[in-house]
């Protein structure tokens, strides 16, 4: 008996670095095989930047919240 394929997970933007300024910082995601430097309130493709902290990004699109955090070293 076969089980019925997984289907596969939709392509995630992954956070790559933080540059901690606390009046204004700013982060790079690797999306569709390109950084994108982004800002708070900031737009690349169909997502919105709603925050940046010194650990994670937290992105917006269509209603939906995307929480981005810095890989730990070994991942």
């Amino acid at each position: 008996m076969t089980r019925p394929a997984r289907p596969a997970e939709p392509p995630r933007p992954r956070l790559t670095s933080i540059v901690w300024v606390p009046d204004n910082p700013s982060a790079t995601i690797r999306w569709n095989g390109t950084d994108q430097t982004v800002q708070v309130n900031s737009l690349f493709d169909d997502f919105r930047v709603r925050s940046i902290t010194p650990d994670q990004v937290i992105l917006e699109r269509g209603g939906e919240t995307l929480v981005l955090q810095l890989p730990r070293k070994g991942d």
